[in-house]
This record gives C-alpha cells, structure tokens and sequence, in this order.
C-alpha cells in the first residue's frame, strides 16, 4: 500500500480532467485570436504565447503520466494479496467529482480577465482539500476510468468491508477476483489471472 502522499495523489488524479477543461475554456475564450505561434521576427514571443495558452494542458499530461506510473508500479513492485470476495456490483459513480471536473470550469468563461487567477487559484484550492479529505476512502477516479480504461467494482468481502475494485475486465463472478494490490485502504486493482 502506498504511503499518506500517493494515496492523496490517487485521490487527486480523479480532478485531473479541470485542468484539461480549464485549457479548453481558455481555448474557446480566445478562439477568435488565436494564430501561429512562432513568429519568425520574435521566437521568444511566441514561444511564451505557446507556454501561456498551453501550459494546462501540459501540466494535465504530465500528471496523467504520473497516475500512470503509480498504477503500472504498484502492479510490479506491490505486493498482490489474497481477496476471498462475498458480492460483487459495479459501482456507481461519484457525481462530486464528475460535477467538479466538467461543469465548474466553464463558469470561467463568466469571468473577467483580471479574476481569472483568483477563480483557478480558489477552485484548485477547493480540489486539494476534497482530494486530501477522501484519500483515505475510496472514490471513484474519473480519470483511471476514462483514461486508463479499468472498470469499477463495489466488492464486499467476509469480514464486511467493502472495496472499491478496479479492473480491467467485467467481474461477474466473484472467482475472478482472488488476488489485489492495495492503492489505498479501501482502493485495491485485480491483479487474478
């Protein structure tokens, strides 16, 4: 299992997508002015337009590649447990976190330009402490979901303790699981063959 940092980064990357919406409300905001670049008379200028309408979206990637990381670590260097499951449901999806992601940005489109940094500032703010508040639960991780394609399973075992499952395949059967990796206390990947 991963220490209190990781397990608040996991929980993090579920709010990865407002940095990639907040890229595309500036996008969309500055559509009817946006040109090349990389002017041949001043480089350095428009290699910092570049940076300056790109840079969320390069902090999105970087971060994505990141979660990828954990994900692919704690599959080679964890530990698999063994996992005697009593039921099986796919869970249902944490609407906090998809409201958050999808919706609040684009009321930066209703902003004025010199609040812009005070909006992101308060709202990535707002992000940490839900992240740091449900790092110890599990969560449902839009971005694991979407991006990385695993599927998110309710799992309660003998001792009563439900887990939130992440796999890559359907779980129908409760035979399908028998071995995980912890991420969190109550996030574990199916890691049965």
């Amino acid at each position: 299992m991963y220490s209190r940092l990781i397990k608040f980064f996991i929980a993090l990357s579920g709010l990865f997508p407002i940095l990639f919406i907040f890229w595309l409300v500036g996008i969309l905001e500055q559509w009817d002015s946006l040109g090349f670049y990389l002017d041949k008379d001043d480089l350095w200028r428009g290699m910092k337009t570049f940076a300056n309408l790109h840079w969320l979206l390069f902090l999105f990637f970087v971060l994505i590649l990141a979660c990828r990381y954990l994900l692919n670590y704690a599959l080679t260097v964890l530990p698999p447990k063994q996992f005697i499951a009593k039921s099986i449901k796919p869970a249902d999806p944490n609407f906090l976190s998809i409201l958050l992601s999808y919706l609040a940005p684009w009321f930066k489109i209703f902003i004025t330009d010199k609040h812009v940094d005070i909006y992101v500032a308060g709202f990535l703010l707002i992000a940490f402490c839900l992240a740091f508040i449900t790092s110890e639960s599990y969560q449902y991780n839009l971005s694991i979901r979407l991006i990385f394609g695993y599927k998110n399973f309710e799992v309660a075992t003998k001792e009563e303790v439900t887990y939130l499952v992440l796999s890559k395949t359907s779980l129908i059967n409760k035979n399908q699981i028998t071995q995980v990796v912890y991420l969190t206390d109550y996030m574990v990947i199916n890691t049965t063959k």
